[in-house]
C-alpha cells in the first residue's frame, strides 16, 4: 500500500497502518512507486552518470541548481542555466564520454574526470569540478586538454 493511494482518517486504530504505510514507501524491498529509493540513494555522480547514460535531458536539467554558472576555461565563457537549457538536448547526445570517473565526492563537491569526443570529431579530455549546492549542480569549472587523432586515450 501506497500513502498516495490511500485516503487516511487519523482515528487511534489508524496510527499503526499508517506507520507501516509511511515505512513501507521508503524502503527498497517495497517495489512500489512511492519513491525511487535506487535512485535516491545513488550518490550524486551516480545520478548524473545515469540521466547522461538515459540521455534525459529531464533528468540532467533537474540536477542544476537555478542560479548554476559554468565555466570553460578552454573557450573562456561562462554559462548559466538559461544558456545550457536550449542545447542540453545536443549535448548529451552529440558527446561521447569515455574513461568516465569520479575523482572525488561529498555533499559540497564531485570531481569528474572523462574523455570527450565531439560532434565536430575533436576529442578532448576533460576534467570539471562540480559545486553542490542545496543537493543541486551550482557551479562548475572545466579545464580540458586536446587530444590528437592517434593519441593514447589510457588516461
Amino acid at each position: 500500500m501506497c500513502i498516495r493511494d490511500r485516503t487516511w482518517t487519523y482515528g487511534p486504530s489508524e496510527t499503526d497502518s499508517l506507520f507501516n504505510a509511511i515505512y513501507n514507501c521508503f524502503i527498497p524491498r517495497c517495489g512500489n512507486s512511492c519513491v525511487d529509493v535506487e535512485y535516491w540513494t545513488m550518490s550524486f555522480y551516480e545520478r548524473y552518470q545515469k540521466a547522461w547514460d538515459e540521455q534525459d535531458v529531464g533528468a540532467m536539467l533537474d540536477l542544476y541548481h537555478p542560479d548554476y554558472k559554468r565555466v570553460f576555461h578552454a573557450k573562456g565563457i561562462e554559462q548559466g542555466l538559461d544558456d545550457l537549457e536550449p542545447i542540453m538536448s545536443r549535448w548529451l547526445i552529440g558527446t561521447k564520454r569515455s574513461k568516465r570517473r569520479c575523482i572525488y565526492e561529498n555533499d559540497d563537491v564531485m570531481v569528474e574526470h572523462f574523455v570527450a569526443e565531439f560532434q565536430d570529431a575533436t576529442t578532448e579530455a576533460v576534467l570539471s569540478v562540480h559545486l553542490i549546492k542545496e543537493g543541486l549542480l551550482w557551479r562548475t569549472e572545466t579545464g580540458s586538454t586536446p587530444i590528437e587523432k592517434g593519441e593514447p586515450t589510457d588516461l
